[in-house]
């Protein structure tokens, strides 16, 4: 069993091996047993307050109770050694001050350290907060994938008075990550599967650089912070406004997909506004993109199906979503 939840699930990839680009696989189904029975044990409003030790066995030796934040429920627990709620909250304290003495040192170990434990204090936190979804329909290995995705999120961008507590502020930012999930999946049209799956990884990376630098990250840093290609940002960023132009939140940059200036991506005001402009294209682009987007293949199997080269069906493709910048821009 690999330390450190499993190493905080691959560096903050999640999942197998990277959690969050393999959604319908589930967190859980790569986790330990005995990690999984930890997150078995919340029952609707309830959970387990854990300690923050290196390992999960330390976890399961340490479990503590009490309630979270905003829930009635009392909490069960799967070891002697409860930990009441003060001292649970004393001890994130702690953590996160150690966080912030990680940071001082610009040590990337010594903050990955830091940031590692509070994730690990706070799981069960999480745990409940994906199920407070359950009742949606959705597995709940994936809710809890987002919820954990979000709490990661949430240590990497906490600084001392962003909100009255960490949880105060961790809690939404796992909510908004298992919402976002959700209007990923109510989409416009269904995203080729692969770019389902490094979507999310392209999209944590660009909120994650424009974070912490104070500005939009181009396609090359966010394919080197991803470990993707420039090409799959950009496809990435043209899947998510194809499949979903209703939610522009959740959208990428015009920028990053065309690699220009224009905003279009705001602009986008309605579904016919989409099938209005795909009027507007050439049969071909269109049977293109209904390959690309629609069924699912890859930029080679595309090329296939048409009769043209992949760097030409690469060309066709981003040809028609300029065109459709275009369209859908207003008058001058």
């Amino acid at each position: 069993m690999m330390n450190r939840l499993e190493s905080i699930t691959a560096r903050h990839g999640i999942a197998a091996d990277r959690l969050h680009v393999r959604p319908p696989t589930g967190f859980a189904r790569t986790m330990p047993d005995r990690v999984q029975t930890v997150a078995r044990a919340v029952q609707g409003n309830e959970t387990t307050m854990l300690d923050t030790p290196r390992t999960i066995d330390q976890h399961l030796r340490t479990s503590g109770s009490d309630r979270i934040p905003g829930s009635s429920g009392s909490v069960r627990h799967l070891r002697s050694g409860r930990m009441p709620k003060e001292e649970f909250a004393a001890r994130a304290d702690e953590l996160l001050d150690e966080v912030l003495t990680a940071r001082a040192t610009g040590s990337p170990a010594a903050i990955t350290s830091a940031e590692d434990a509070v994730v690990l204090h706070h799981l069960p936190i999480a745990t409940q907060v994906a199920r407070r979804f359950a009742r949606r329909g959705a597995p709940l290995d994936d809710l809890e994938q987002q919820a954990l995705l979000g709490l990661v999120q949430a240590v990497r961008r906490w600084e001392p008075g962003h909100a009255p507590s960490f949880l105060s502020y961790a809690v939404p930012t796992m909510e908004g990550s298992v919402k976002r999930w959700f209007r990923d999946r109510l989409t416009l049209v269904r995203r080729p599967r692969s770019l389902q799956e490094a979507g999310a990884v392209v999209r944590n990376s660009r909120e994650e650089l424009a974070h912490r630098n104070s500005h939009e990250p181009t396609p090359a840093e966010i394919a080197a912070h991803a470990g993707v290609s420039e090409t799959t940002v950009r496809e990435c960023a043209a899947a998510d406004w194809m499949c979903n132009p209703d939610s522009l939140d959740n959208a990428l940059q015009p920028d990053i997909m065309l690699g220009g200036e224009d905003h279009f991506l705001d602009l986008v005001e309605s579904r016919h506004d989409l099938a209005h402009a795909m009027s507007k294209l050439t049969e071909r682009e269109r049977r293109v993109i209904g390959l690309r987007y629609w069924d699912d293949l890859s930029q080679a199997e595309v090329g296939a199906e048409v009769g043209v080269s992949q760097m030409q069906i690469s060309r066709i493709l981003r040809r028609a979503l300029e065109k459709l910048s275009e369209d859908l821009a207003p008058a001058a």
